[in-house]
């Protein structure tokens, strides 16, 4: 496995564990709540946060290049 690509999952590994502390508590209030308003808006957030693990990972990847 080249360095690069060592790097790269090391930091899909932080952002994910990151967004998994941000998640939780969303999925929580999702199974407690009885607003229908609550579970749609929290089913936002976890699908936006997800599709953004990439983008910010290759973010973090380009920054570190850069040094």
């Amino acid at each position: 496995m080249s360095k690069y690509m060592s790097c790269y999952y090391f930091i899909k590994a932080l952002v994910e564990a990151e967004m998994t502390s941000i998640i939780n508590p969303l999925e929580d209030e999702i199974k407690t709540t009885t607003s229908y308003w609550v579970k749609i808006r929290n089913r936002l957030y976890i699908s936006i946060l997800n599709n953004t693990i990439n983008s910010v990972v290759n973010s973090v990847q380009k920054k570190i290049n850069e040094i």
